[in-house]
């Protein structure tokens, strides 16, 4: 059975990190955006990919397995 979104994967995740100052760990952000969707954690690592590639958000590698996730300035501006 399919789940039908109101609002799409990637501006969900815009606003969340909007919400949160900005800067995240991957693993919270992960968390916050399942409480909405049924989501895997390789489909979302592919979403936060996909937004980093369109320049809206910045992935940085901590330490092994840890990520912050950064919004851009861009990224900002995207909010609806």
């Amino acid at each position: 059975m399919s789940v039908w979104r109101f609002k799409p994967l990637h501006l969900e995740i815009l606003r969340v990190l909007e919400l949160k100052g900005g800067l995240v760990k991957d693993k919270d952000l992960y968390e916050t955006v399942r409480r909405t969707y049924d989501i895997s954690f390789s489909q979302f690592l592919k979403t936060l990919l996909t937004l980093e590639i369109q320049g809206l958000i910045i992935v940085r590698q901590l330490k092994e397995n840890v990520r912050i996730i950064e919004l851009t300035p861009l990224g900002r501006r995207m909010q609806i």
